[in-house]
């Protein structure tokens, strides 16, 4: 009887890794790589998520301080300044408030003397 058993013991270790213990090792390895994948996309996520707004005011302050940016709002508020000139009315009385508004979105320091000067004749004006 113990040369049986020894002799099972030792077909035993031989033989350890079987194809289904193989199969289940592979498949219990492939399922903790997903969940670990998955964990690591999500934390990805939730960084993301938390660190994007912060980016994005950045890029946009910068965007906003170009000079590209202040020149074209600049053209704008000339361009409605024309149009005012030549407008009665109603449209009149419309494109004084898209100009302030659009006058109240550039700062003063990006503001030319033409600007200013506009922004001073419609802040004048009553309605």
């Amino acid at each position: 009887m113990k040369q049986y058993r020894d002799d099972y013991r030792e077909i035993e270790r031989d033989y350890f890794w079987t194809l289904p213990r193989f199969l289940f090792a592979a498949a219990l390895g492939l399922a903790s790589l997903c969940v670990i994948g998955f964990g690591l996309n999500y934390f990805g996520y939730t960084q993301f998520a938390f660190f994007l707004p912060k980016y994005e005011q950045v890029r946009r302050n910068t965007f906003e301080q170009s000079q590209a940016y202040v020149e074209g709002q600049r053209r704008d508020i000339q361009n409605l300044r024309m149009d005012w000139l030549d407008a009665t009315g109603d449209r009149k009385a419309a494109i004084r408030s898209i100009a302030l508004q659009r006058i109240a979105g550039l700062p003063e320091s990006a503001m030319s003397p033409e600007v200013i000067a506009f922004r001073n004749e419609l802040m004048g004006e009553t309605k």
